[in-house]
């Protein structure tokens, strides 16, 4: 039975379609006149062009992510990327409430320690810093550190320069728009 209605629902919609073809004419050219402009717009020159320079854009996206993701295993001082962790504790005689202890925040690049460490870090940073996170004031060493802040800062100027590309290529792409438009309106 539905095979039926099915053949006999295509028969009416053939039926109808030859016998009302006419109205059907000034959709069917307009539907034409609209692939073919598609066609011709997307094997264009500028189509071609902005859609290269995308995939440029995406590529070089690409690459800094990768280089950015390099980066976060990159070792400082040690061999480990993770030299342990430690948790304050209240250990007061008097029982003392220390509610800031509660709101400690444990971060891998973070050393926790006395407030005369803090103070004397506030005065002589580059000397504390060397001291806690055992970094040897050699010549390997600040090598070590240029080339990883010369790495850091290639990524930076990477997503500048990735930020500005990305701005040229929509404002071509908008130029192009308008000088497309203007022609149609003339």
């Amino acid at each position: 039975m539905q095979t039926f209605l099915a053949i006999l629902t295509i028969l009416i919609i053939i039926g109808l379609v030859a016998t009302y073809w006419y109205f059907l004419i000034p959709f069917v050219v307009i539907f034409v006149i609209w692939k073919i402009y598609e066609t011709v717009y997307f094997n264009g020159d500028n189509f071609l062009q902005i859609k290269e320079r995308i995939q440029t854009y995406i590529n070089d996206c690409n690459e800094l992510n990768r280089h950015i993701e390099s980066l976060k295993s990159t070792r400082l001082i040690s061999h480990r990327l993770d030299s342990g962790k430690a948790n304050y504790e209240n250990e007061s005689k008097w029982k003392t409430r220390k509610s800031e202890l509660s709101k400690q925040e444990y971060a891998p690049n973070i050393y926790n320690c006395s407030r005369t460490v803090c103070d004397g870090a506030r005065r002589d940073p580059f000397k504390y810093v060397c001291k806690y996170f055992g970094i040897s004031t050699d010549e390997p060493t600040l090598e070590k550190f240029e080339e990883i802040l010369n790495n850091f800062e290639a990524a930076e100027e990477g997503k500048v320069s990735l930020q500005r590309e990305k701005e040229n290529i929509i404002i071509t792409s908008e130029k192009q728009s308008r000088k497309k438009m203007q022609k149609v309106v003339k």
